[in-house]
């Protein structure tokens, strides 16, 4: 026999990701040193930051354009509404696969430039 017992919830869990697919957190290039200055980003780099960080709900400064996307929170879902607001943005298609291609958010760039 199965019961069922009524649980009351006290906190909805949260996660940054909804879908089935696990973007893996990349340990390669990550650097610990926290007295290294953060390049300033030009405003082609602060566009992407801003779209970035309101996808991921965090906070432009959180924002590594020298890390991956996944190791931001990213995966393939919204890592295709990053692409379709890169595109509107700056009116450059990139493939969806391209996106976890590249070493980091700012080689991106190289896309809308050349």
């Amino acid at each position: 026999m199965v019961t069922t017992e009524e649980v009351e919830a006290t906190k909805t869990p949260t996660m940054r990701s909804t879908s089935t697919e696990r973007c893996e957190p990349s340990n390669e290039n990550i650097s610990l040193a926290t007295d290294t200055p953060k390049r300033v980003a030009d405003d082609l780099e602060q566009r992407l930051m801003n779209i970035v960080a309101d996808l991921l709900n965090l906070d432009t400064a959180e924002v590594d354009l020298t890390g991956k996307f996944c190791d931001l929170g990213g995966n393939s879902l919204i890592g295709t509404r990053l692409l379709a607001r890169w595109h509107r943005s700056e009116n450059v298609a990139i493939p969806l696969c391209r996106l976890f291609e590249v070493q980091t958010l700012s080689d991106l760039r190289r896309f809308v430039i050349s």
